[in-house]
């Protein structure tokens, strides 16, 4: 179940009015002659057409701003470039929303307005937080919290620790979510009723949902909805529908889930919030899927028009997955498989598209050196005819010498090319793993310490976020050791220090060692080593093929599944035959045609692990380096199991 979060579009300075209030406004508008009252009127009148005109909108927001620029009032022109960036944050133009706001960043920080820091900072946060980028989010939000409590502006404290409670809650970090909607529900009792009210229904509805008690987040959906059902609370409405409607489809209610989605989905046309139509559809299609999927169909496909008309990256991905969910659904296993790689391409389209110029620049140098080689062969091959034609035969034996030197010669080239070449893909796939594999947590270490340098944070927080550089650099070192290992066997070969040991203790510390990854799926490990049994191979080989292969186990088994470890002495004469069994989804026939090739096609675990690929072709080259054979048995949705063999110690 997907719960419909707010999705960080709360505002900060968003106090809309009823249409009589507005009528007044328009009036004082017009016998004004105050400017700077006329600046505040125009960004009063912006705010209430905020999410139902958003034309008109921002025509007022517009209007002012040119007229607080000829008067030079410097904070009223700040607040009317985050009004502006924020219509279209709501509105779905995240590039257009995010230069107004920046622009209305500086200016404030110019002219040292903590207010305009404050807005400007939140609307940014919410830009990255829609966009993925949950740590540069953070910062924000906590640079405009800052300003909030500098300002004492109780309304900015408020929601600012409504939006760091959502991104808690977007990192899995419920009881934090909780402690930060505690925070602003405590200082909301104190203010009247505002957007900030029904965000809290809907953040705290949605955290007691995913914790199980659904009957208890209807409460609060509800409750929401009752009391937000006017213009100017339309776009909370809007979430608290959906997730309504969600909570009555997790309770098996499906004729009320269907009425409150159509609900949202009607409302969210008529007010123009194209982001949560598509939500609405979405939630539509997830509740008919079983029933209908025809008309499933239908709704997503709308949908993903929408978010890909407003380029919304996480909604087309989640779309995608749907679709091949329900084409699977249907036994359409070809739609099915088209709309997954979908789904994948669109999560990984800005680092394919650097792959490919990458990969295009050394393919070009590559084609440039053989063309070279050519022409330096075929310059050559003039040589050599001009010279048998002025000399003949009477130097007949010097040329069969000059043709001896030559062969000799393209040998050497031919092989120096052939090194090159595999040189070159080496260098390839190094490079192609570095910017997809180390990118991600390098990134997240770097927005990390950058978080920590700028603010000031409690211990606790502090503590939190050493423990997630932890966890950062532990990937990037793991994912580096493994690319080391990689490049120096094909570029040195392997190194074997064969001993004799028990493999049983070395599968044990490893199961210790994969248990937490083991236990976030709920998958059953077992062991069958008798301790008696002894190999004659390098220690730390059998670690890291054991360890590959239980992770990928972990990786493409699904929740609740089961692994098994076995060896057995008895089965390969000399021979130890070590298995690693799982009930996963099992490996196609094409899949494993190329599974240890240098180029593998990049795998997917059972929730969107990937991997680099290295692990398999390790494998295999330590166990052939240590006079073993690996190979492996699977049937697709059925599960896969590795089998590999080393030398028994001696009987003595």
């Amino acid at each position: 179940m997907k719960w419909s979060v707010l999705l960080l579009c709360m505002l900060a300075c968003y106090t809309p009015y009823a249409q009589d209030a507005t009528n007044t406004l328009l009036q004082q508008l017009h016998v004004s002659k105050n400017d700077s009252a006329r600046v505040a009127l125009y960004r009063k009148i912006s705010e209430h057409y905020m999410y139902t005109r958003p034309d008109s909108s921002t025509w007022y927001a517009r209007e002012g701003l040119v007229l607080s620029r000829k008067t030079r009032q410097r904070k009223g022109e700040a607040s009317l470039l985050c009004q502006i960036g924020q219509i279209n944050q709501i509105h779905g133009n995240l590039n257009l929303s995010r230069k107004y706001l920046l622009e209305a960043l500086d200016l404030s920080r110019d002219i040292h307005f903590p207010q305009g820091i404050g807005a400007a900072c939140s609307g940014l946060g919410v830009i990255e937080g829609k966009s993925g980028n949950l740590g540069e989010a953070t910062r924000y939000f906590f640079e405009a919290l800052k300003m909030a409590e500098q300002s004492n502006n109780t309304g900015g404290i408020i929601e600012t620790n409504i939006k760091l409670g959502l991104i808690n809650e977007m990192n899995e970090n419920l009881d934090k979510a909780l402690y930060y909607y505690a925070r602003a529900e405590k200082l909301n009792k104190t203010q009247p009723v505002s957007s900030s009210s029904f965000t809290l229904m809907n953040n705290i509805g949605i955290v007691y949902a995913r914790k199980g008690d659904i009957q208890t987040a209807l409460e609060y959906f509800e409750k929401g909805i009752a009391q937000s059902d006017t213009p100017r609370f339309a776009g909370i409405h809007l979430n608290l529908l959906g997730n309504a409607g969600n909570a009555f489809e997790k309770l098996g209610n499906k004729a009320k889930a269907l009425e409150y989605h159509k609900r949202m989905l009607t409302k969210a046309q008529v007010i123009n919030m194209p982001e949560e139509e598509a939500r609405a559809l979405i939630n539509l299609a997830t509740v008919l899927r079983k029933d209908s999927s025809v008309k499933s169909i239908q709704y997503l496909n709308t949908a993903l028009g929408i978010a890909q008309r407003l380029n919304l990256k996480e909604l087309q991905s989640l779309i995608f997955k749907s679709l091949s969910e329900i084409y699977k659904q249907q036994q359409q296993y070809e739609s099915a498989l088209a709309a997954l790689e979908q789904h994948h391409r669109v999560e990984d389209s800005l680092f394919n598209l650097t792959r490919t110029r990458e990969i295009a620049t050394l393919e070009a140098s590559y084609e440039l050196e053989e063309s070279r080689n050519r022409i330096q062969k075929l310059e050559l091959d003039n040589q050599q005819r001009t010279f048998e034609r002025n000399i003949g035969g009477i130097i007949a034996i010097s040329i069969l010498v000059i043709l001896i030197i030559l062969a000799v010669y393209f040998i050497k080239i031919r092989r120096l090319n052939k090194q090159l070449k595999e040189s070159n893909q080496v260098k390839d796939k190094l490079f192609s793993i570095i910017g997809h594999d180390l990118s991600g947590p390098v990134a997240g270490s770097t927005n990390l310490l950058s978080l920590m340098n700028q603010g000031d944070f409690s211990p606790e927080e502090q503590k939190q976020m050493l423990a997630e550089l932890h966890k950062q650099s532990e990937l990037t070192a793991g994912v580096l050791n493994s690319l080391l290992n990689w490049g120096k066997t094909q570029l040195q070969g392997v190194s074997v220090h064969s001993v004799a040991f028990a493999p049983a203790g070395i599968v044990q510390k490893n199961m210790q060692v994969l248990q937490p990854m083991a236990n976030n799926k709920q998958i059953a490990i077992s062991t069958n080593i008798a301790a008696s049994i002894r190999v004659m191979a390098d220690q730390d080989h059998f670690d890291f093929i054991i360890r590959n292969l239980v992770s990928n186990a972990i990786k493409f088994t699904h929740n609740m599944g089961a692994i098994h470890i076995a060896a057995d002495a008895e089965k390969q004469q000399g021979f130890v035959l070590f298995s690693v069994q799982d009930n996963g989804t099992g490996i196609s026939q094409e899949v494993r045609a190329q599974l240890f090739n240098i180029n593998p096609k990049r795998s997917y675990g059972t929730k969107g692990e990937k991997g680099t690929g290295l692990g398999l072709m390790l494998c295999r080259e330590f166990v052939e380096a240590n006079n073993g054979r690996i190979w492996l048995e699977s049937t697709e949705g059925t599960g896969t199991t590795f089998y590999f063999t080393l030398p028994a110690t001696p009987s003595v």
